[in-house]
């Protein structure tokens, strides 16, 4: 059900906020990793990354996962 809502966003150009993992640009601290978060998805695909307003314990986990995730890449 969830790849046939990105299809349908892309397909319609519904600028819909779905969660789908994306390459991260100065988002919540985070840069040029891909991570899970809200995306506004159209007829480009992801047209631009959902703000979020995260605690500060919570910006700390987030960064700290995108640290995890560039160990392996």
């Amino acid at each position: 059900m969830v790849v046939a809502d990105v299809v349908e966003a892309i397909s319609f150009n519904q600028n819909k906020i779905i969660p789908v993992s994306a390459r991260l640009n100065n988002w919540n601290g985070v840069d040029n990793v891909c991570l899970g978060a809200p995306a506004v998805i159209g007829n480009v695909g992801v047209v631009k990354s959902w703000e979020v307003e995260l605690t500060p314990a919570e910006k700390e986990k987030l960064q700290k996962s995108a640290e995890i995730i560039r160990q392996y890449l």
